[in-house]
């Protein structure tokens, strides 16, 4: 049984080709570590910039949408300001929130306080384009209530006790200006 040695290793020459398989192997070992730490370093980089991004447009939005209300307001009266109104001081209270706790906001948190201020968006157009309110502004038909309580106290109806009057023999005389005597 042989025993290798170090006299008995076969040398190599060191040619340009074992140079190039030796700063080949370092470096492929390279960008495999750099592959297993940087992406997903990158990747948690990219995602944080994915939530600051769409943390700053809620922000902005919001503050536009604050803005827009305030100015449409100064338009509006009666139950239409009211409505503005109520909606300001939701975004006015959205703002108070952001500010205090927008840095511990998760991006679920972002999401849905995001869709909530698109609801407020599309709202402020319909409001501005077509003039559309929550608010109905009704209007009561006072004959068709006046005949409803008639009916229910037995009382003849207004139009059909004017019509009554109306043809009485007095009535009649009164019209034609003849007296029967």
């Amino acid at each position: 049984m042989e025993i290798i040695n170090e006299n008995n290793v076969i040398k190599r020459k060191k040619d340009m080709v074992t140079w190039l398989a030796v700063f080949l192997f370092i470096l492929i070992t390279f960008l495999e570590l750099v592959i297993v730490v940087w992406i997903p370093m990158h990747l948690r980089s990219a995602s944080m910039w994915e939530k600051e991004s769409a943390f700053q447009e809620m922000i902005e939005i919001e503050d536009l949408l604050r803005a827009n209300f305030s100015s449409y307001a100064r338009k509006c009266k009666g139950t239409a300001e009211g409505e503005i109104t109520i909606i300001r001081i939701c975004l006015d209270d959205y703002a108070r929130y952001i500010r205090t706790y927008g840095s511990d906001l998760s991006r679920n948190q972002i999401r849905d306080i995001y869709q909530d201020i698109q609801e407020f968006e599309k709202i402020f157009f319909r409001m501005k384009k077509e003039n559309l309110f929550y608010t109905v502004k009704e209007s009561i038909d006072r004959e068709k209530y006046m005949e409803y309580l008639a009916s229910d106290c037995g009382i003849e109806p207004l139009e059909k006790a004017s019509q009554k009057k109306e043809t009485t023999p007095e009535n009649e005389e009164r019209k034609t200006g003849q007296h029967n005597k």
